[in-house]
């Protein structure tokens, strides 16, 4: 599976921060040792700054997708 999104920021100024934004989130993410789909995400999604853009990709095994879903819909059947 595969997936980009693209931001355009006004300034290129905004665009950096912008891209340390996002590339805090996925640290967080890759530091939840107890959640390994959180790993898992951070791992398969990639920050870049070109000009006024921040692409953010996904790059992910259909299965690997899939298995994750799976794991959200189970979590979220568990809540009262």
């Amino acid at each position: 599976m595969a997936a980009d999104l693209t931001l355009t920021a006004g300034t290129e100024e905004a665009a950096k921060q912008i891209l340390a934004i996002g590339q805090g989130l996925l640290a967080l993410m890759a530091l939840q040792t107890d959640k390994p789909e959180a790993t898992k995400l951070a791992q398969a999604l990639a920050v870049k700054q070109d000009g006024l853009s921040v692409v953010v990709t996904l790059r992910l095994p259909a299965g690997d997708a899939v298995e994750l879903i799976k794991q959200h819909q189970a979590k979220q059947a568990r809540k009262p």
